[in-house]
């Protein structure tokens, strides 16, 4: 396997990825300094710029994909734009760190569509195995742990009381991404297992049920049924209402309700983030834009609130959250395997934080396009099939 990878043609657009997966790994440690994690996203702005490059001259034969989806996207960060502008001009308050967390958000996606539109499918396939390598030795590594430490961990981890030597905060989003891109894709199942094996040793509970979930459902015919519009919308509204009554239920006047009523600590069910959201409620913070309250949490309550959809509320109000809802599913509902795939993600985003964790959201929108891609070229072989078939008897029956 890896002679086959280093056979394959280097292009400078592959080697580059490979070394921003590398730097990635090397500045994932929590020890390590602010100062030393700067040069991942050096290389991850450079790596746009050549890409973009690439695209730019490939951008005049009109042989693009994915553009619809990226526009919706492209749509949706400029709304967060706007209104962030507006509340830091209501604030007469502006920070710098509204311009980081945007730029979080959108370089994942820029950069993953700028792949898919310079590299072919195997080609990323080639990068995508070595770069599975890299981050799960980089985890293995990480744990400090010898082989055999390793295996008692796993068979000693306890999924009902969510402990595990081998859990990863920073590497879950990766297993999973990886994950869901090897269920896809990897019909000879060597990837897909070891991805799934990954998903496990990470730890992270509600990701080791969808990676189950994808494993099962790729393996399906229907994992490519096409999402119809009403199917879309319905699941769309249904997501937005969750979102918007999970905010509410952790408002401090409310969870209050709950926890004297039922006897319930939510503040230990959602780990301490009930807690943070009422420090934040009952503080001075008035918003001035995305990525306020986190700025304004680490400055006075040294935390943030591990909750996207609830932040986006806070910050910058309802609509914008029905847009991040409407937009992600839009971009993930060429089939039914990806359109669960960004349902869990819209539920992790309610429930937790990783919205702006760049290097995790270019595998999950890497995987995202080239379903998307893969998925219109076999529709466009069929209609073409269809159409030849009919022509065929017209033929005959002249």
């Amino acid at each position: 396997m890896i002679k086959n990878l280093v056979k394959t043609k280097i292009k400078i657009e592959k080697v580059l990825f490979i070394i921003l997966v590398l730097v990635f790994c090397i500045t994932a440690s929590d020890e390590v300094g602010n100062n030393l994690s700067l040069y991942k996203y050096i290389i991850l702005v450079v790596c746009i710029i050549q890409a973009f490059l690439v695209y730019s001259k490939r951008k005049k034969y009109n042989n693009l994909v994915v553009n619809k989806e990226m526009k919706y996207l492209v749509f949706f960060v400029i709304v967060l734009i706007l209104y962030s502008v507006f509340r830091s001009l209501v604030a007469t308050k502006f920070s710098f760190r509204t311009i980081q967390e945007l730029l979080f958000l959108f370089c994942p996606m820029l950069y993953a569509y700028l792949l898919v539109n310079t590299l072919k499918t195997k080609e990323i396939n080639d990068v995508m195995k070595l770069a599975f390598y890299i981050v799960f030795i980089a985890y293995i590594i990480s744990l400090g742990l010898n082989i055999s430490s390793i295996i008692n961990a796993l068979f000693n981890s306890s999924f009902s009381n969510s402990t595990s030597e081998l859990e990863s905060h920073i590497y879950s989003g990766f297993s999973l991404a990886f994950c869901a891109y090897f269920c896809f894709f990897d019909d000879k199942k060597v990837y897909k297992i070891l991805s799934l094996l990954f998903v496990v040793m990470t730890f992270k509970r509600l990701s080791i049920i969808v990676a189950i979930f994808l494993f099962i459902l790729s393996s399906l015919k229907i994992k490519n049924r096409n999402i119809n519009k009403k199917v879309y919308v319905f699941v769309s509204i249904v997501l937005v209402v969750f979102a918007v009554g999970y905010y509410n239920i952790m408002l401090p006047k409310n969870v209050a309700k709950i926890e004297s009523k039922y006897d319930i600590d939510i503040s230990k069910l959602t780990s301490t983030r009930s807690d943070r959201l009422s420090n934040l409620m009952s503080s001075n913070y008035e918003t001035y834009g995305f990525g306020s309250s986190t700025e304004y949490m680490y400055k006075h309550f040294y935390g943030a609130l591990e909750m996207d959809i609830v932040k986006i509320i806070i910050e910058l109000g309802y609509i914008p959250v029905v847009l991040l809802v409407f937009v992600y599913l839009y971009v993930g509902k060429s089939n039914l395997y990806m359109f669960s795939f960004m349902c869990f993600q819209i539920l992790s985003l309610t429930f937790s934080s990783s919205l702006t964790s760049s290097f995790a959201w270019i595998l999950i929108f890497l995987t995202v396009f080239l379903i998307n891609k893969e998925s219109n070229r076999k529709s466009s072989m069929e209609n073409q099939d269809t159409s030849d078939r009919k022509i065929e008897k017209l033929l005959i029956n002249e």
